[in-house]
């Protein structure tokens, strides 16, 4: 009887044993799988400034796609293209991104993206915007990914140039020619 009870125990501890080992296994596969899925199956984004007089906080054209929920943080950086000295950081934490979400384009000016009152101070030259996300998707042991974008490259314009330049414009207009489409 002795020898049937241990045989019994002996074969529950080998088949916990065997669980145990296939469930480390499939944790390990579930993290290498979500550790390769790339950043743009989650979410991707894309910013674009306009040129614009030094003093003004100009509309941005922002496209982000959301593809999966996550809760995520973001930093941007104002560079300087002579030096890529960096010239204002701005940045926001434990925002919640949702695949439902949208935003108001009207509120998508340069102070907004950055999270913090900046485009004031830039003096007049050409800048780039560096922005990095973090992005924590909820799950279980779902690793943290990253995203680094980088804008194009825009101009803030001395508004006395800026000026001068349109009266130049106007006070010699360029003629048109007449074409003859038939032809």
């Amino acid at each position: 009887m002795k020898n049937l009870f241990t045989s019994t125990l002996s074969s529950i501890a080998l088949g916990l044993l065997l669980a145990a080992v296939a469930w480390l296994s499939y944790i390990s596969a579930v993290h290498e799988y979500r550790k390769n899925i790339p950043v743009s199956s989650i979410f991707t984004a894309a910013v674009q400034v306009p040129n614009f007089p030094a003093g003004e906080n100009p509309h941005v054209i922002y496209n982000r796609v959301i593809y999966q929920d996550f809760i995520g943080s973001f930093s941007v950086e104002v560079k300087r293209i002579k030096d890529s000295a960096t010239l204002c950081i701005g940045s926001i934490s434990g925002l919640k991104y949702s695949v439902d979400e949208s935003f108001d384009e009207e509120l998508a000016t340069l102070d907004w993206y950055i999270g913090k009152k900046c485009s004031a101070n830039l003096k007049p030259g050409n800048y780039f915007l560096e922005t990095t996300y973090t992005i924590n998707v909820s799950e279980v042991d779902y690793p943290r990914k990253y995203l680094t974008t980088t804008s194009n490259i825009f101009s803030v314009i001395d508004p006395a140039l800026e000026e001068n330049l349109k009266q130049k414009l106007l006070s010699s207009p360029v003629p048109v020619q007449d074409w003859n489409w038939e032809d």
